[in-house]
């Protein structure tokens, strides 16, 4: 790399018109800088990192003097590690510095026991503290997130279990496996099946933010009847699956009795009912189906609220009127909503899958909606990683705020706007 050159230090020159005089020796406390008595090499430990050529001590009769028309042309082309000044004229010993082996003499520092530890113990001290790893963290910290997780993982092994048992097959058959089986995929298996017994292990506490949703919802309703609406019936079935949910992972397991006693109000005899499993399940997953088909139904409604509200926006054409934050708003709203909506058109067919085996009100559907589970398993693991995106986003820092703009005196407020819409939208109703 070719480096600017420097000017010219006191006792080094880039060839000088005529010899100096003879030099002072180097002053220092080491005895190598001092004068030399004849023709020996001289070190110097004051520069670094590059090659110096220092004049000899003069002799008592200098030869005469180039001129500047006699001297040779500059090298424009030096290395980074040897970067050589030019040297004195025809006839003047000289001698040329390798400073690179006196740098790392240096430097060099002795292994000690300290310096070890820091060195193997001490590594993470070299990194830097990380924005995504805290964010990671403090998502994970939470029931939803670390359940997101491990959604993510339980579906993305069952997608890799058909590929690799068809991978194990096309290498039996190409005479590059004994068996047509592949041992990674049961392993993959059991880990799916652990992880989806935990994930209802863990919903057991999964009534209480439906719970507190439903105390939200009445004290701050949405902005329609229509959204209050179908969100109440959304929190009353959620509050009806889970239980049958919890009683039906416990009945798989073998936890409880296949009867339940109820108390009588005569205070007689126990009733005996019994729990019959395919039933619990079944009608846990169309309750599921039902707060699913509500929520498609809530994202029409939220596209209505979205569409008007980017109309409201579009008469403010003029950027010096419009705020930077209402578009950042705006355009973080529709993101949502396109998230939400893969979401649950993921989970419909999974829904009506789970709610067409052995019902007798689907009989042309007794093995359910796909004959094939792989296609379950792409619907779940494409939910999963659409359901980590919304709560990763919902979880992260908001942005730095952007420099306002100055708005016109003439030019009504965006927030004006946004709240006659939603007053007219809510007398309507």
């Amino acid at each position: 790399m070719n480096r600017p050159r420097e000017p010219p230090r006191p006792n080094f020159s880039v060839q000088p018109s005529t010899p100096p005089p003879c030099p002072s020796p180097d002053l220092g406390s080491d005895k190598d800088n001092a004068a030399p008595l004849r023709d020996s090499p001289i070190t110097l430990t004051k520069f670094f990192n590059c090659t110096y050529t220092r004049y000899m001590a003069q002799l008592p009769h200098c030869p005469k003097a180039v001129s500047r028309d006699e001297r040779e042309p500059v090298a424009h082309h030096e290395t980074s590690e040897t970067r050589t000044r030019r040297g004195p004229p025809n006839g003047v010993p000289s001698i040329t510095l390798n400073t690179h082996a006196m740098t790392m003499a240096t430097t060099f520092k002795p292994l000690t026991a300290d310096r070890i530890e820091d060195v193997i113990l001490g590594a993470f001290g070299n990194l830097r503290s990380s924005e995504t790893l805290n964010h990671l963290i403090w998502y994970l910290s939470t029931w939803s997130g670390s359940d997101k997780l491990f959604m993510l993982i339980q579906y993305g092994a069952k997608v890799l279990i058909p590929i690799l048992e068809a991978r194990a097959r096309l290498q039996h058959y190409a005479g590059m496996r004994s068996h047509p089986t592949s041992s990674i995929a049961p392993k993959l298996a059991k880990l799916a099946t652990t992880i989806c017994s935990a994930r209802s292990l863990w919903g057991l506490w999964g009534m209480l933010p439906i719970i507190q949703w439903l105390i939200a919802l009445e004290r701050a309703p949405p902005p329609t009847r229509c959204l209050l609406t179908i969100e109440r019936t959304q929190g009353w079935s959620m509050l009806s699956f889970f239980p049958l949910q919890q009683l039906s992972f416990l009945r798989t397991n073998d936890l409880v009795s296949a009867a339940l006693h109820l108390p009588t109000p005569s205070g007689g005899r126990p009733r005996r009912v019994a729990i019959h499993d395919g039933a619990v399940s079944l009608w846990s997953t169309r309750l599921w189906m039902t707060y699913v088909v509500l929520q498609l139904a809530h994202l029409r409604e939220d596209r209505a609220l979205l569409v008007k509200r980017q109309r409201a926006l579009e008469k403010l054409s003029v950027r010096e009127k419009l705020q930077p934050q209402e578009r950042a708003e705006l355009a973080r709203r529709w993101d949502a909503w396109y998230n939400e909506l893969a979401v649950n058109l993921s989970y419909l067919p999974m829904t009506i899958h789970g709610s067409a085996l052995s019902s007798p009100a689907f009989l042309s559907l007794e093995k359910g909606l796909f004959g094939n589970n792989i296609w379950i398993s792409l619907f779940g693991f494409a939910a999963a990683i659409a359901s980590f995106r919304s709560g990763w986003k919902a979880t992260a820092l908001p942005p730095p705020p952007l420099p306002p703009a100055e708005p016109s005196e003439d030019a009504p407020e965006v927030s004006d706007i946004a709240l006659v819409t939603n007053d007219t939208d809510s007398s309507s109703q």
